[in-house]
C-alpha cells in the first residue's frame, strides 16, 4: 500500500469505528477484520472524492476566468440561460457558494453544469434553468454526476 506501520496503525486507526476495529501496526491488510477493511475503504473513498471535488472546482474556476475558454455553466443545449451572468460572475458565484458545480463522474469528457444553492432566488425560477436542474437531479440520482460545493 505504501503506508508505514505508523500511518496504518495509528493515524488511520484514529478514524476507525471503534477500538475493536483498529488493527495494530504489524497486522497485514489481508488479516484485518471485515469492519476494519470497510472503514479503511470508506476513508480512502472520502479522501479521493474530497481531492477530486477540490481539483474540479479549481479547474472550473480557472476555465471560467480564461478568456480563451468557452466554458459556460449556465447553459442548456449550448444556449445561455441568462444573458446577464457572464463567466467571471459565474466564477465569483461559485467561490461564494451561491452557485454549485454539477460534474459528471463518468465518461471520457465529463459534462460540467451548475445549480443554484438557493432555490428561492429569482434566477432559480427561470423555466429554462428548471429544465437544467431536472436533468442535473436525474443524473445525480443515477449516480453519474455529483454536486461539488
Amino acid at each position: 500500500m505504501g503506508f508505514g506501520d505508523f500511518a496504518m496503525g495509528y493515524l488511520v486507526g484514529q478514524s476507525f469505528s471503534g477500538p475493536n476495529h483498529i488493527p495494530d501496526g504489524n497486522t497485514p491488510y489481508s488479516e484485518w477484520s471485515a469492519q476494519a477493511k470497510k472503514d479503511w475503504d470508506k476513508k480512502c473513498d472520502e479522501a479521493y472524492w474530497r481531492a477530486w471535488d477540490r481539483a474540479c472546482k479549481e479547474k472550473v474556476i480557472e476555465r471560467l476566468r480564461n478568456p480563451n475558454d468557452i466554458l459556460n455553466l449556465l447553459t442548456l443545449n449550448h444556449q445561455p440561460i441568462y444573458e446577464g451572468i457572464r463567466r467571471e460572475r459565474q466564477a465569483v458565484l461559485i467561490e461564494s457558494g451561491e452557485l454549485k458545480i454539477v460534474a459528471q463522474t463518468q465518461g471520457a469528457k465529463p459534462i460540467i453544469s451548475s445549480m443554484w444553492a438557493d432555490d428561492s432566488r429569482e434566477e432559480a425560477q427561470n423555466p429554462t434553468y428548471r429544465k437544467l436542474k431536472t436533468i442535473n437531479l436525474k443524473e445525480i440520482e443515477q449516480g453519474i454526476a455529483r454536486v461539488i460545493i
